[in-house]
């Protein structure tokens, strides 16, 4: 299951990135999962280190800091805007198994009616998108997905 979060820290979320007795917790004091990846609660600034594009990057999050994040992202626009979008498993591991592939990146975007959209891409290990070289579907080709379900009206039953 893949679940995407968009969101903003609120003023009271703000803190010192380089405080060691921080509350965050940062890469150096993390504890390795069970595949010895080193997850994080989400505030650690990453904008300060290179991804590796190996596959390795980012980490999980935890679902008190999502469900904030989801929060304040959903005060800042009105009920009936987009807030979510799904995208099936399908066109997701169809991107994954690209030949060269090491993760995704996800644009904001917004169609051609005006709608909130996400565009995912493939990324290779040198950070570069893996796109198509046509401009329309042609099989076995780099995809691109937004042929995703918006939120509203496509909303989980039970919200984030």
């Amino acid at each position: 299951m893949f679940m995407f979060f968009l969101g903003a820290i609120s003023c009271e979320d703000k803190l010192d990135m380089n405080n060691e007795s921080s509350d965050v917790l940062n890469f150096r004091n993390a504890l390795p999962d069970s595949k010895g990846k080193v997850a994080h609660n989400g505030r650690e600034n990453s904008s300060n280190t290179a991804p590796l594009y190996d596959g390795s990057d980012a980490g999980p999050i935890d679902l008190n800091l999502a469900t904030s994040w989801v929060a304040n992202f959903q005060g800042s626009v009105g009920p009936d805007e987009i807030q979510s979008r799904y995208f099936g498993r399908d066109v997701i591991d169809q991107i994954l198994a690209q030949e060269g592939c090491t993760g995704l990146r996800i644009y904001y975007a917004i169609n051609d009616g005006g709608e909130k959209v996400l565009i995912i891409s493939g990324v290779d290990i040198t950070g570069g998108n893996m796109l198509p070289t046509s401009p329309t579907l042609v099989a076995g080709e780099n995809t691109l997905a937004d042929a995703s379900y918006p939120c509203p009206p496509y909303c989980p039953p039970k919200g984030l």
